[in-house]
């Protein structure tokens, strides 16, 4: 007889798959190469923050705008206004995530001002899975005073495919171990 599962485990996106002739259900995974050719917008609650893949970027390719666009991946995009590269893999280096981490941050509270002309801003990668996930849960953790793993549920049930490499998540969590550190949080 299975245990029923907890809340936590039910919340987590789940796949059943067929494995020896029986359902096998498990997490779900990020295939390695699967990257939609087609704009692939979340909006992270009601916050004027979302989270994109590369096609996001590209104003003729998409039909949402956004005011800022803030590129995590190795290349620009046709849209990109700030450029931060990352590289997605244990090569990731602590310097280019910090600089992305506070880049993120700072045109984050841009554009949540009161008086703000931006009421958009677009942090995307490639596939909108790793880099552009990691940076944003970073910035929330920091800019809301919440935790990481509380800031990573938040992009999660915006964008359930979001799964952080495992070394942006160990910068992620050194990053938000000193965030206050490096700039002062939203008044």
């Amino acid at each position: 007889m299975s245990e029923r599962p907890t809340d936590e485990e039910e919340a987590t996106p789940h796949i059943t798959v067929p494995i020896d002739g029986r359902e096998q259900d498990g997490p779900i995974a990020r295939l390695y190469g699967c990257h939609p050719e087609r704009p692939i917008v979340r909006q992270i609650g009601d916050r004027p923050l979302f989270l994109g893949n590369r096609f996001a970027a590209d104003p003729d390719g998409c039909d949402r705008r956004f005011d800022v666009v803030l590129t995590v991946a190795e290349e620009r995009e046709p849209g990109t206004t700030h450029f931060q590269p990352l590289v997605d893999g244990y090569e990731a280096e602590w310097d280019r995530f910090r600089d992305a981490a506070d880049a993120a941050r700072r045109l984050y509270r841009e554009c949540d001002a009161a008086d703000a002309d931006c009421d958009s801003l677009l942090v995307h990668c490639k596939a909108g899975i790793s880099r552009s996930n990691t940076v944003i849960a970073t910035t929330i953790a920091c800019e809301e005073d919440r935790s990481l793993l509380d800031a990573f549920d938040l992009v999660r049930a915006a964008r359930p495919h979001a799964v952080a490499h495992p070394r942006l998540h160990e910068l992620a969590v050194v990053y938000v171990a000193g965030c206050g550190d490096r700039q002062e949080r939203r008044p």
